[in-house]
């Protein structure tokens, strides 16, 4: 994989591992309604019904698909972070550091750099990519 389909992709899995735990709070929310209700009451969906452990068996099986999920993509941005940590100039890896594992705003970047320049900016970072390319 190129350096630059990487770092997109690096730099989206922050956005993918929220969602992922956000299901996962959607889901124990769900489970703790199906524990709520009445031991007797089934539940029904497209007309056949469905009893509450059984629900709940889906409930907990779709929530170890999206830990599952979630890890992987914890996995590949930690090891993302190692090789950013491998980079030997320090203002590089400074740079890919704050543009791809904090993601913070261009204007704040290039103020922490005392002030450069827009251009100045993609120039390092464009150098700073470059150092990760295997």
């Amino acid at each position: 994989m190129k350096t630059c389909e990487r770092l997109r992709k690096i730099k989206a899995l922050d956005r993918y591992i929220e969602s992922q735990m956000n299901q996962l709070q959607k889901l124990e929310s769900q489970a703790l309604k199906i524990n709520a209700s009445p031991l007797q009451v089934d539940k029904v969906q497209n007309g056949s019904c469905k009893k509450k452990d059984d629900l709940y068996i889906e409930l907990m099986a779709t929530r170890e698909e999206i830990e599952e999920y979630a890890a992987k993509a914890l996995r590949e941005k930690r090891e993302f972070r190692k090789q950013i940590a491998e980079v030997e100039d320090s203002n590089a890896r400074t740079l890919l550091q704050m543009v791809y594992i904090e993601q913070l705003p261009i204007n704040e970047i290039c103020e922490r750099f005392d002030g450069i320049s827009e251009p100045t900016y993609y120039v390092w970072l464009r150098k700073a990519e470059k150092l990760l390319e295997d």
